[in-house]
């Protein structure tokens, strides 16, 4: 069904390349980047693990054809909205994830937090 989706291009696929010291995806930036497009090689977005960038990265996957990404969390922000990367490219924030509601101390009763969620702005988890 992916296949047949991305064939018919109905939907566009990212990557999510790990730039972490001791990545299985590759030992500098230049190869983790080789290794992702191997695998996904009409990717027009990404978000890396850990939420890593760095000029280097950011500039690497532009000549890449790199269009969109979703590489900046800004949790619980209102009315988040995307953003014009310094390159051109467009980007996404995200609003909530788990690991930094954890790492905040928060609480998992959706109900504390309803009123945020149903705020105006962007909303990616």
């Amino acid at each position: 069904m992916l296949e047949e989706c991305l064939a018919q291009e109905l939907i566009e696929v990212g990557l999510h390349p790990n730039f972490l010291p001791g990545s299985d995806h590759g030992r500098d930036v230049q190869s983790v980047i080789e290794h992702m497009f191997r695998l996904v090689p009409n990717a027009v977005s990404f978000r890396s693990h850990a939420y890593v960038d760095s000029t280097e990265i950011s500039l690497a996957l532009v000549e890449r054809g790199i269009k969109y990404d979703s590489n900046l969390c800004l949790y619980l922000q209102p009315n988040l909205k995307p953003l014009w990367h310094w390159l051109g490219t467009l980007r996404f924030p995200v609003f909530w994830e788990d690991d930094v509601h954890s790492f905040n101390g928060k609480g998992w009763d959706f109900s504390e937090f309803k009123e945020t969620f149903f705020s105006p702005g962007l909303k990616i988890l």
